[in-house]
């Protein structure tokens, strides 16, 4: 993969060879969702079936840290990375350093792929009412009943946001004066709202002007998120001014 760090991977900055088009059957998307386990392998499929081998043949594409470009397979990286700095699951992390925390009703799961190994980029599911406590915590500055569940300072550097320059090199026009910072959607708009978006236009909106939290759980036929941006930040944006009325 080449010399890019942590951070770099973090904010989707790093320059490897992947692109995530979901109507492009020769975009490395698919040999990922193979490899992750969620996607069937066609008949006589000669890529690699796991996430751990899949991830050994992505190669360098560019420089890395100079532009951003959404890839799931970073945020399989930075999993890799938890379980081996901490000696636990991924989904042991969660449980015990949020879910717990938070005071969650329900269960949530990460999906594991064929040998067990858990997929960190679209595998985790759980309720909407608990996806809403996790956004209340981010909303109270990392707290929870006075409780503080994550340091302040971590909720602090999301909400700073990445680099707006890096950011366009994306061409995501339909999300103009956003970037992307530590695996979230800031739109530096005056509300500072910032975002989580998920496969078939799942999303988070957290908006701590308008004490506002979001959640917003969906199927859409179409995965990409992009495709419903504009209707659903205008329906958020709705729902802040009725609040504040």
């Amino acid at each position: 993969m080449g010399r890019c760090d942590l951070q770099q991977t973090l904010d989707m900055t790093t320059g490897v060879q992947y692109r995530e088009i979901f109507t492009d059957p020769k975009s490395e998307l698919f040999q990922y969702l193979i490899a992750a386990g969620l996607l069937a392998a066609p008949v006589e499929y000669p890529g690699p079936r796991t996430l751990p081998d899949y991830l050994k043949t992505v190669k360098k594409e560019g420089e890395h840290g100079t532009g951003f470009r959404y890839k799931s397979i970073d945020t399989e990286v930075v999993g890799w990375v938890l379980e081996r700095v901490s000696g636990k699951s991924f989904a042991d992390l969660v449980s015990e350093r949020i879910w717990q925390q938070i005071g969650a009703e329900q269960d949530g799961y990460v999906w594991a792929g064929p040998t067990g190994v858990q997929v960190t980029s679209i595998g985790l599911s759980a309720t909407l009412r608990d996806l809403g406590r996790f956004g209340e915590m981010l909303r109270m500055n990392g707290q929870v009943d006075g409780r503080q569940v994550v340091p302040k300072s971590v909720i602090d550097e999301i909400r700073k946001g990445g680099d707006r320059e890096k950011f366009k090199a994306g061409k995501f026009e339909a999300r103009n004066g956003y970037s992307y910072h530590n695996h979230w959607w800031i739109s530096h708009d005056a509300d500072g709202s910032f975002e989580a978006k998920g496969l078939n236009h799942q999303h988070l909106h957290v908006n701590p002007a308008a004490e506002l939290v979001i959640v917003k759980l969906s199927s859409h036929p179409i995965g990409e998120t992009i495709f419903n941006h504009a209707l659903d930040r205008n329906a958020f944006k709705a729902i802040a001014q009725a609040v504040r009325q």
